[in-house]
């Protein structure tokens, strides 16, 4: 799990400089294997300091820390903002950005390293920005373009099914996960209240809503706790 986040989160939109490494793309466009696999190699030859071929966590945090531009979006992208930064002496913040930064590589190899070996290969980085396209992809896809529910249930049914033969079924002509899809399609397309509902859950995903979460915060000299509620810290003037 991520180490910064909690169970409430994280969304699509806090992911995905974790997901991208912050490399900029179309990553919503039609999903491309050999496409994929050039890009992690091109990141893994800009970024390998040591000349190993992968990627550990040092050289996640020399990337990011290249120029202040780069921390700055680091910083936001990866969600470290907090209402209470401007209470910090200079000292302090310096040394929370600092953190932050480390957290934030940590996050980056937990999420791209498959193999648990503490680095990054080609091969786990294709993979994961392939899923990352696959992810981008299906979201754009199942978004409502003006159409009637039932048209909109079908076209996002088809898609669904295609991405499932091309990326996720050994083999598409015994997958139980596209049997499944198939029954809950023909379930999806006699309830017009079973549409509404998954329109609505669909449309507060896409708004990136979270969950109310409860948290602990512990005082660093006191060793004392408190717990509150996301939305609470949130609006906290602190």
């Amino acid at each position: 799990a991520m180490s910064h986040y909690g169970m409430g989160e994280p969304c699509l939109q806090k992911v995905s400089s974790y997901s991208t490494l912050l490399q900029r793309d179309r990553w919503d466009q039609e999903p491309d294997r050999a496409r994929n696999r050039e890009k992690a190699e091109h990141v893994i030859k800009k970024m390998d300091l040591d000349g190993d071929g992968k990627l550990d966590k040092k050289e996640l945090y020399a990337e990011v820390t290249k120029s202040s531009q780069q921390k700055k979006e680091v910083l936001a992208m990866g969600d470290f903002r907090y209402n209470w930064e401007r209470l910090l002496s200079k000292k302090d913040l310096k040394e929370l950005k600092e953190e932050a930064i480390d957290v934030w590589a940590e996050d980056a190899l937990q999420y791209h390293d498959l193999d648990r070996d503490r680095k990054i290969s080609a091969d786990e980085l294709a993979y994961n920005f392939l899923h990352w396209n696959v992810i981008q992809y299906r979201a754009e896809k199942i978004k409502r373009r003006h159409q009637k529910e039932k048209d909109w249930a079908k076209a996002v049914l088809e898609s669904e099914k295609d991405i499932l033969k091309r990326f996720y079924c050994a083999d598409p002509t015994a997958c139980p996960a596209l049997e499944e899809l198939e029954r809950y399609g023909e379930a999806l397309l006699k309830s017009k209240k079973l549409r509404k509902a998954k329109m609505r859950h669909i449309e507060r995903m896409g708004g990136g809503e979270e969950q109310d979460e409860e948290l602990t915060f512990v005082d660093r000299k006191t060793g004392e706790s408190e717990r509150m509620k996301t939305s609470e810290v949130q609006g906290s003037e602190l």
